[in-house]
C-alpha cells in the first residue's frame, strides 16, 4: 500500500512532467508550422497539382490527451478492484457515448456541420454516464455477478476528463480555436491582469485568423489558463482520489472546471451560439447541479484503493492495445481536417539521378 508521502512523490513527478510540457507548448503551438503536420494527397487537378488532405497536430494532441485520460481513468478504477474487462468496456462504452456527441452538440448549437465541442462532448459524459452506469447495474449483477462501485468510478472519469481536456487545450493552441478576445478590447484592470496570459497566432489558417481576423493580435490566452486550471484540478483529484475520498475528489473536478467553464466563456471571442450566455454555460450550470445531485445520492461506501495495483493493471496486452485503438480513432475523428486544404506539386529531383 502507498502511503500519503507515495501519493505526492507520484503527483509531484506528473505535474513536473506536464509543467515541461505546457511551458514549450505555450511558447511554439500557437506558431503557423504547428497546425499541419502532414497531407495526404487526394486527387489530381489539371495543372498537374495534387489537392490534399490536411493531417493536423489538433488531432494528434487530442488523441494523447483522450489516451491520458483513459490510462489514467482505468488505473484509478483498477486500484479499487475493479477488473480489467470490466474497467476496460466500461470506459469505452463512455468514449463511444462521448465522442460523437462532440459533433452532434457544436451542429445543433453552432448550426455548422465541420465543427466540433468540448463542452457539449463534456455535458453528454458528465451528466449521462453516472445515469447509464446505474442502469447497467442489475444487469452487470445479473449476468456477470459484478457489483459496479459507482462513486469510485464516475469519480475517476472526472478526473480523466479534467486531464484530458486539459491536454486537450493544447490541441486549440494549434489550431487557433477556442481563442479568447483581444487585449486591447479589455477594459484596464483586466488588461493589466491578463498581461502574463496572452498569446498570438500566426498564419492565416489559424481558426482566429479566418473566423475572427486575429492574426497577430495579442489575445487573452484562455485556452493556456484552462489547461493549467483543469490539469491541477485533475491532479488534486488524483490525491484525494489515492486517499479514498472518492466524493470529494469528485466534486472538486466537477465544480472547478464547469464554473470555469461558465466564467471563462464570457471571455472567448469565438461563435459560440446567439445570445449572451451560450448553450455551453447552461450545459456546464446543468452539470454543476446535476454533478451535485450524484454525490448527494450515491452512497460513499469505502474501498481500499491500492495505486500499484492500479498500475501493474496497465501492463496487460488488451489495456496497451485499447488505448492505442482509442488514439487512432480521436486521430482519425479530429485530425482530418475539414476547414483547411492543401495545394502539392510533385516533382524529380534531376541533380539526384
Amino acid at each position: 500500500m502507498a502511503t500519503a508521502i507515495q501519493h505526492l512523490l507520484v503527483i509531484g513527478l506528473l505535474a513536473s512532467v506536464l509543467g515541461i510540457l505546457y511551458g514549450w507548448a505555450f511558447r511554439h503551438l500557437p506558431l503557423e508550422r504547428w497546425q499541419v503536420f502532414g497531407v495526404i494527397p487526394v486527387c489530381k487537378d489539371g495543372d498537374g497539382s495534387w489537392q490534399g488532405l490536411n493531417l493536423t497536430y489538433y488531432g494528434m494532441i487530442n488523441g494523447c490527451a483522450v489516451s491520458c485520460a483513459l490510462t489514467v481513468a482505468f488505473v484509478l478504477m483498477a486500484a479499487v478492484g475493479m477488473s480489467t474487462p470490466v474497467a476496460g468496456f466500461t470506459l469505452g462504452g463512455v468514449l463511444l457515448l462521448v465522442a460523437p456527441s462532440a459533433k452532434w452538440v457544436a451542429r445543433l448549437v453552432e448550426k455548422k456541420r465541420h465543427t466540433l465541442t468540448i463542452g457539449g462532448a463534456s455535458f453528454c459524459g458528465l451528466v449521462g454516464t453516472p445515469l447509464l452506469l446505474w442502469l447497467l447495474q442489475p444487469v452487470a449483477s445479473r449476468w456477470i455477478s459484478v457489483q459496479l462501485p459507482l462513486l469510485p468510478i464516475i469519480s475517476a472519469m472526472a478526473i480523466g476528463y479534467a486531464l484530458g481536456e486539459g491536454i486537450g487545450r493544447l490541441a486549440c493552441l494549434s489550431f487557433g480555436c477556442c481563442y479568447g478576445k483581444p487585449i486591447d478590447e479589455l477594459g484596464p484592470v483586466l488588461r493589466h491582469l491578463s498581461a502574463p496570459f496572452r498569446v498570438v497566432f500566426h498564419g492565416a489558417t489559424k481558426k482566429a485568423a479566418y473566423a475572427g481576423g486575429l492574426d497577430g493580435r495579442p489575445l487573452l490566452a484562455i485556452q493556456s489558463v484552462t489547461s493549467v486550471l483543469y490539469t491541477m484540478c485533475a491532479l488534486a483529484g488524483v490525491y484525494l482520489y489515492l486517499e479514498g475520498l472518492f466524493k470529494s475528489a469528485y466534486l472538486v473536478c466537477v465544480l472547478v472546471t464547469q464554473a470555469w467553464r461558465i466564467v471563462s466563456e464570457l471571455a472567448r471571442a469565438d461563435y459560440r451560439g446567439d445570445g449572451h450566455i451560450s448553450a455551453y454555460q447552461y450545459m456546464a450550470a446543468i452539470t454543476t447541479l446535476v454533478g451535485v445531485a450524484y454525490a448527494v445520492v450515491l452512497p460513499a461506501v469505502p474501498f481500499q484503493v491500492d495505486l500499484v495495483r492500479g498500475v501493474w493493471a496497465l501492463w496487460d496486452p488488451a489495456v496497451i492495445v485499447g488505448v492505442q485503438l482509442a488514439w487512432i480513432g480521436v486521430f482519425l475523428f479530429t485530425g482530418r481536417s475539414r476547414t483547411t486544404a492543401a495545394r502539392l506539386f510533385l516533382f524529380v529531383r534531376t541533380d539526384r539521378i
